[in-house]
Order: structure tokens, then sequence, then C-alpha cells
């Protein structure tokens, strides 16, 4: 058998890598729509299932990537022969299921780095009226949002496009490169919107919206289903993934520091991106003169509404257009790789 080429990255590539997959969807997008649709009593059983399930589940698998050196389907034929085979397989067909849903978030990022360059960031409901032609006003998921977007259906077929020759070259290098870059950047502008938002009118009524806390809330099953969901997808465990990172990582290095790091910075990001994106909330509802509830609802495609606003009120404030146009070009841009080369 014809020995493959070994690609190694370094340590923290590793740990870039890793929180590329981990920030792009489970962090920007997925936590704070989670927290809009639960309230600050979503943190309890959130930090329950991490503490539990994902972050052990984390440290196993990327020890069983450094420590055999081989993807998740090569390590569990290995260890369990034909049925290790059969259920690794099938944890790999599971990942393809998934990867329908995640190729329509990818075409709406795209989209959004499209909408970064036109004049429509600053108009309200561009996104949602004119690009995924939205014609539910309270859709829950996916299915809920109505018609067949044809701008979405371009996109995608780009999506599955530059996946197939990404797929054919190769891009181990290039997703180290890539998320280096990027992970940082994206993390950076974060960090700086968010203080600029803070300022405004308005933004401590949507963190205390964030943080309202109901207890009864506990009570009903779909907080703990969405919970321990959002933090296996956070970390991005059971897919194979972080085995096939880690068994590029150096071996030898303390694999439990590894974990706690990319536990750590992807909480630290999605509280971060979850801030900005609920004190956003507060200064445009506060503009409007209504109560946030009137302004956004719970939905799918909260950040891809809230973000290009947080822009438009970068232009209010400075009447710098141009500025504006800019960041939301880089941070789109970011959001798209990080997504992206997940």
């Amino acid at each position: 058998m014809r020995k493959q080429k070994k690609i190694n990255i370094t340590a923290w590539g590793f740990i870039m890598s890793v929180l590329g997959a981990a920030v792009g969807l489970g962090g920007i997008w997925g936590f704070p729509t989670q927290m809009n649709k639960h309230g600050g009593m979503f943190l309890i059983p959130f930090f329950i299932a991490l503490i539990v399930c994902a972050l052990p589940i984390l440290l196993i698998e990327i020890n069983l990537g450094n420590k055999y050196q081989k993807n998740h389907v090569d390590i569990f034929t290995d260890l369990a022969k034909v049925p290790g085979t059969f259920f690794d397989f099938l944890q790999t067909a599971v990942v393809w299921l998934m990867s329908v849903f995640y190729s329509v978030l990818v075409a709406w990022s795209l989209l959004a780095l499209v909408m970064a360059f036109l004049p429509g960031l600053n108009q309200n409901g561009f996104f949602l009226d004119k690009l995924i032609e939205q014609t539910n006003s309270n859709p829950q998921n996916f299915s809920q949002l109505g018609n067949i977007s044809p701008w979405v259906l371009i996109s995608l077929i780009v999506v599955w496009i530059l996946t197939g020759i990404i797929l054919l070259g190769g891009v181990v290098k290039g997703i180290d490169l890539a998320n280096k870059i990027f992970i940082p950047g994206l993390f950076v502008m974060i960090v700086l919107m968010m203080i600029y938002v803070l300022t405004l009118p308005g933004a401590t009524n949507g963190l205390q919206t964030m943080f309202a806390f109901h207890g009864k809330s506990l009570l009903t099953s779909s907080i703990w289903t969405d919970a321990f969901g959002q933090a296996f997808f956070m970390l991005s465990t059971c897919t194979g993934a972080i085995i096939i990172f880690s068994s590029c990582a150096p071996v030898g290095k303390s694999n439990t520091n590894k974990g706690l790091i990319i536990m750590f910075g992807t909480i630290v990001v999605a509280l971060l991106t979850a801030c900005t994106v609920f004190g956003a909330l507060g200064v445009i509802a506060h503009q409007a003169g209504k109560s946030i509830d009137e302004v956004f609802v719970p939905g799918p495609t909260l950040i891809f509404q809230v973000f290009p606003q947080i822009f438009a009120i970068i232009t209010q404030q400075t009447g710098l257009s141009f500025l504006s146009h800019m960041l939301a070009v880089f941070f789109f841009l970011s959001v798209f790789f990080v997504v992206y080369l997940r």
C-alpha cells in the first residue's frame, strides 16, 4: 500500500484551525441564536453540557488523533476492525447530512460578503427581503423561511464548486494559513465592535435581554437539548474534524492544555459575539422607539440581520460609508473563511 505523505501543522496552527472550525458557526451564528431563543437561562445547561460531555469528548478525540496520527476512519478500523469501519463511516455519513444545512449557511455568508459591497448594506431587511427572499415573518428554522431564493441557490452552487476544487487540490496548508490570519483578525474586530456598540444609547437594554433569567425555562426539554447540541456544535466534536486536525499536530505536547484553550477561546468568542449582537439589538430598538421583541424575532437569520445594521450604525454615527463597507467586507470575509474552511 502506498504510504500517504504526512502533512504537519504547528501546535498554534492546530489550535487556530480548531477554533476556526468552532467559532465560524458554533460561536458566531449558533450561540447568539440560542441566547435569543432561551435568554440567560441557556447558560446554565450550556456550561453543564460543556463540562460533562463536550470537553471530555474533545480531549479524547485530540488524544486519539495525536497518538495514532491517522484520520478517524483509519483509527477505528485499526482498533475495532470491521465494526469500527462501519460505525465510523456511519459517522461520516451523518456529517455529510449535516453539510446539507451547513452549505446553506456558507452560502448565506457568501451572500452577506457580496452585500458588503452593495448600498443595500445600510437598508434594514435587505438580506431577508432581497437576498434570501424570506416570506415567513417568524421563522424558527430553515424549513420555515419560505420560498427558494435564486440568489441562495446560485451562491450554494458556487460553494459546492469551490468545495470540489479544494477537495481535489488539498487545503491543509491553506487552512493553516487562513486560520492564522482570519481567526485573530475576526476576534479583534468583534472586540472592537462590542466596545463601540456598548457605548451607544440602548445597548444596556440589549444586554439585560440577553442575561434575562426565567427559572421555569429550565423545566422545558428544549433548552436542554439545544444546550447539549450547541456544546457539541461549538467544539466540533463527534464529526471527525478534531481527530483529523490533531493527527497533523505535533506529538508529545500537552493535549489537555490544547483542549482547554480551545474550549475557553470558543466560549470567549461566543460571549463577545452575543454581547455585540444583543447590544446592537438594544441600540436598533432604541433608535426605532420599539421593544427588542418588535425589532427582531428568534430565528436562524439573526446575525445576518444584525451585523449589517451595526455597520449601518457606524455610517450614521461617523458619516463614513466607505469605512463601514470596508469593515463589513473584512468581517463577512472572515466569517466566510472560518465557516468554509471548517
